[in-house]
């Protein structure tokens, strides 16, 4: 028979006393036997485990309410025959298991009862302390692993954001530089398009929509307004039920990594053009050379007269005819032509001789601008002139595919210094259809044309854009639908003391 509760303590302190400190200190507190068995059991104790103190008391070991891996050394440690009292820990953490599975963390403090092989335990649950230490060991690595990762995005050449569903920038990294070309400074919570490209609705094909819209990765090529090429990768961030929350924004400057593209594009449609330009250059100039040749016995014949001045003009054309298939061919196989110092008036003056007459018939008005003094240019003239013609034919089209009246269709055309003297620039404006944004790169590209089928072979502004940068300048376009369209050539001027 089991001794009292009161024999399990000191003696000289009351019976009613041990109850009231037992029963009443708000702590699970149990008596343990040696052979681990629970002899008494406070309400507290009861509460943790689910049982009844009756379903406890002398029924049920300690070590039966600890998780498996804990039951050895619980048994280990309830003998203390084995173990020398005074060398007994009195506290360690422990986990117990209640009537419904739940686990506790628990804190277990012991002690041995004095004159007596009987054990006082009391288990303080410490469960949420624990999820607490957990959480905060966990926050205080995230932040370690953000603070790394933030390292590595700051790193990245391009510009990384986190893209909200109503278009709002919620982060960004440090390398945020808009596609404008400015820094953007203080972009978050504004729309993207507005930070990033300066306009007021989201941009042509914008992956990121794509992105929200589909739940899968999008990429675009994105011209900005400034002029700068973007490469763009989204990727959508989903929660468990495959719903995009936001999307992660990439976007790099390609603007010369397409340059490098678009040249070698380029080159190669040039390359095909050498090998047709070789295989029919000899067609074209047999026939030609008999024409001129046809021509020139009409001059000798006729010294005077119309019929000489008709043979004349023959022999003038078809001799810029061979020339252009000359050209042609050069540019295809990148041939040095002669060059020699030019003025650019005459060249203009020379191109307008022959052009001058298809403006007047479709009523086209000309204005020409051109500053006194302009410096010589070293430059091949009859490519040059082959040039502006091929520009003055590209704006007649421009302006006789516009619905403007009779009388409002203009061409300027503009001749300049520019860069302080070191250059000469050459600009032909007109007020016609224009060209769409998204054919801007490409009309310079070989065999592409705007034309209808018929009127154009898509060569001329490809050609004249290799004669230009054979010269050392720089073509370049810049239009807006429906409203006008310059072409500027900017060439070297030669320098005075040269």
């Amino acid at each position: 028979m089991s001794r009292s509760f009161a024999e399990d303590f000191p003696s000289g302190i009351k019976d009613d006393l041990y109850r009231t400190i037992f029963y009443s200190a708000g702590v699970a507190m149990v008596v343990i036997e040696k052979d681990t068995t629970i002899s008494v059991a406070n309400a507290e104790f009861s509460a943790m485990t689910g049982f009844l103190k009756e379903e406890i008391e002398n029924r049920l070991s300690l070590t039966s309410f600890f998780i498996d891996d804990m039951d050895e050394p619980m048994i280990e440690y309830y003998h203390p025959h084995r173990i020398p009292p005074d060398k007994e820990p009195n506290k360690y953490q422990s986990r117990l298991r209640n009537k419904e599975g739940r686990i506790y963390d628990v804190l277990v403090n012991v002690s041995l009862l004095a004159d007596s092989d009987r054990t006082l335990a009391t288990l303080i649950d410490i469960t949420d302390a624990k999820h607490m230490e957990k959480n905060v060991m966990e926050r205080d690595n995230a932040f370690i692993l953000f603070g790394e990762l933030q390292t590595i995005f700051n790193a990245m050449p391009g510009t990384l954001s986190i893209i909200s569903s109503d278009m709002k920038i919620i982060w960004t990294n440090r390398n945020n530089r808009s596609r404008r070309g400015l820094p953007a400074v203080n972009v978050l919570m504004d729309k993207c398009f507005e930070a990033y490209h300066g306009l007021d609705k989201p941009c042509r094909d914008c992956p990121i929509i794509e992105c929200f819209s589909t739940g899968e990765p999008r990429t675009a090529r994105i011209h900005s307004p400034a002029g700068a090429i973007w490469d763009v990768k989204a990727f959508p961030i989903m929660d468990d039920s495959g719903k995009v929350l936001n999307v992660i924004d990439f976007a790099e400057d390609v603007t010369e990594k397409a340059k490098l593209e678009l040249d070698a594009e380029r080159s190669a449609h040039l390359a095909s053009i050498g090998k047709l330009a070789a295989g029919v250059a000899h067609e074209i100039n047999n026939p030609i050379n008999g024409i001129i040749n046809y021509a020139q016995i009409l001059i000798n014949d006729n010294r005077t007269g119309e019929t000489h001045e008709i043979a004349s003009r023959i022999v003038s054309e078809g001799t810029r005819i061979a020339g252009i298939v000359r050209s042609l061919l050069s540019f295809a196989r990148q041939d040095r032509e002669a060059k020699s110092a030019v003025s650019v008036r005459d060249i203009i003056d020379e191109s307008l001789t022959l052009g001058t007459a298809m403006l007047r018939r479709d009523a086209i008005r000309l204005e020409i601008f051109i500053v006194d003094g302009l410096p010589m240019i070293y430059a091949n003239a009859q490519q040059l002139q082959q040039v502006l013609l091929n520009l003055l034919s590209n704006a007649q089209h421009a302006l006789n595919e516009t619905s403007r009246e009779t009388g409002h269709k203009k061409l300027s055309i503009i001749a300049e210094s520019i860069k302080g003297g070191t250059f000469v620039s050459v600009s032909f404006i007109d007020n016609g259809i224009g060209i769409p944004a998204e054919n801007l790169e490409k009309v310079m590209l070989p065999f592409f044309t705007t034309k209808p089928s018929g009127k154009g072979t898509g060569l001329g502004l490809s050609i004249s854009h290799g004669i230009i940068a054979d010269h050392g300048g720089t073509l370049s376009l810049q239009s807006i639908p429906g409203v006008s369209t310059t072409v500027t050539i900017s060439l070297p001027a030669i320098r005075e003391d040269a």
